[in-house]
């Protein structure tokens, strides 16, 4: 054992990285605790040391019971080492789960899923986007929860600190999107996009892309192959998780899910699973200057890119309008200044006077705020309603509740013409096209085959249809012209 600062550390290492190796250790309080040690080589390298200060940041900014949580980070002054102390995480990830016990059953797999998408979308409501979702990065806890690791690449969409590099990789070869392999500029779709990844090899055992002989193939395989069926490795799932991953690896990222909340709604409606004890989806929407549900834009650009969240939440004392404000400039708030903090504003008061960053441009319309809020409740509500109806549907074998019947009705008659037979036509036919020759016989034997060939009759419908049989038919026109062969061969031989 080793003191580091206030904690007392194991002597070896529980897990070892690139860059450094996380050990076990207490704290003065006796609580376990992970701390992730940075060796100094790197920890004095600017663009590393930059990235592990945005990673504690951006762990500090989400608040979460599926994302691990961080405690404390600071530099040792003896061994310059740089350590960030963070929850002790039990169980083991995805990528050894199935490692272990192979492709997980399907209803296991849905319900992490959700539990998954409900974590990532705090995340991404935080302006984060991970960057780096793989099974390896999802812990499943000893009681069936998960817990999200590794925010080391995360990139933060507000524009804050460095960002993505036109042409560089960042990234898992094989859970990273098309847009990412391709080096181009990032937002949530690309985590959804590995999130349907990370479902693929849960669901089947399987890698969607395994990794090649080099990265180059690998992100070439994810650019220009299609991704694979599900039933390529697992017969016997549910029909509408083919469609539902399709939508969420589209290589078009305008064409997959826009949000967790979405992919949500489609494994719930589509799949028999039960949610019950799910918590429920956020009711949150953003404002700010760029990419946020309402955009409010200031001459002086004072305000923020993601300026704020506001939550509706439901307490003891009834339902309250969370504001948090997560600018640079902070918000007043009815003549009081918030900044990086939250405030519950009482649904059923008085409209607030906000202003973001302080400024005359930033008024922010709370009636906008209510609107755009009491749209999404209807819309998750909504999911939800949906949710139930397909659990009636499978309770009842119905294709849909309101199909119900009430009285059982006779099936109607079946009005369709059976064509006649006309094997006896059909052989005078042919008798009397062959021996006929240029007498009666012969045009008989013509007659007789258009006959078959052509007549119709009246239906129970009203309808004029051909009276036999559609191989009859096509041997009465045989015999017809059987005939006419047989009266030409007949005339040429009298003369």
């Amino acid at each position: 054992m080793r003191q580091i600062a206030n904690f007392t550390v194991e002597d070896q290492p529980i897990a070892r990285g690139g860059m450094g190796q996380i050990f076990k250790g207490r704290d003065q309080n006796g609580q376990i605790v992970a701390i992730k040690e940075i060796l100094p080589e790197f920890a004095n390298d600017w663009t590393i040391l930059s990235r592990i200060e945005k990673e504690v940041e951006f762990l500090l900014k989400v608040d979460h019971p599926s994302i691990v949580k961080l405690y404390s980070a600071f530099r040792d002054n003896a061994t310059q080492n740089y350590y960030i102390v963070m929850e002790m995480v039990e169980g083991e990830n995805i990528e050894q789960y199935v490692t272990r016990n192979g492709a997980m059953p399907e209803e296991m797999a849905v319900s992490l899923m959700l539990k998954i998408l409900d974590a990532l979308q705090c995340v991404h409501n935080a302006h984060i986007v991970h960057r780096d979702i793989k099974p390896s990065n999802i812990m499943i806890r000893p009681n069936g929860n998960i817990c999200l690791l590794d925010f080391g690449v995360a990139k933060d969409m507000d524009g804050n600190g460095p960002g993505t590099i036109v042409g560089s990789v960042i990234g898992t070869s094989g859970y990273m999107s098309p847009e990412q392999a391709d080096g181009y500029s990032i937002n949530f779709r690309s985590d959804i996009y590995s999130l349907g990844c990370v479902f693929y090899y849960m669901l089947t055992g399987h890698h969607a892309f395994s990794t090649l002989a080099s990265d180059f193939e690998t992100r070439d395989a994810i650019l220009k192959n299609e991704f694979p069926r599900l039933s390529k490795y697992k017969k016997g799932l549910s029909d509408a998780l083919q469609p539902i991953l399709d939508k969420a690896t589209d290589k078009n990222m305008m064409q997959r899910y826009q949000n967790c909340y979405e992919f949500m709604a489609a494994l719930r409606n589509g799949t028999h699973i039960s949610t019950a004890n799910e918590t429920s989806p956020q009711v949150l929407i953003s404002v700010g200057r760029e990419m946020c549900d309402i955009i409010i834009n200031d001459s002086a650009r004072k305000i923020s890119r993601h300026h704020a969240d506001i939550e509706l939440k439901e307490f003891t004392g009834g339902k309250y309008y969370v504001f948090t404000d997560r600018s640079a400039n902070g918000t007043i708030i009815n003549r009081q200044v918030l900044r990086k903090n939250s405030v519950n504003i009482p649904a059923n008061g008085k409209a607030p006077e906000i202003y973001l960053a302080g400024v005359p441009d930033g008024h922010l319309d709370w009636n906008m705020v209510v609107a755009e809020l009491d749209k999404r409740a209807r819309a998750i509500e909504s999911a939800a309603i949906d949710d139930n109806k397909t659990e009636i549907v499978k309770e009842e074998g119905l294709a849909d509740p309101s199909l119900k019947p009430s009285v059982e009705k006779d099936p109607e008659p079946n009005n369709e013409y059976e064509p006649k037979d006309a094997t006896v036509m059909l052989i005078f036919a042919y008798l009397f096209a062959v021996v006929g020759g240029l007498g009666f016989l012969g045009i008989l034997g013509i007659s007789l085959g258009i006959s078959v060939k052509c007549q119709k009759v009246v239906d129970d419908n009203g309808d004029k249809v051909y009276k036999y049989k559609s191989s009859h038919r096509t041997l009465g026109a045989i015999a017809a012209v059987i005939g006419v062969i047989s009266c030409i061969v007949w005339r040429l031989a009298v003369r």
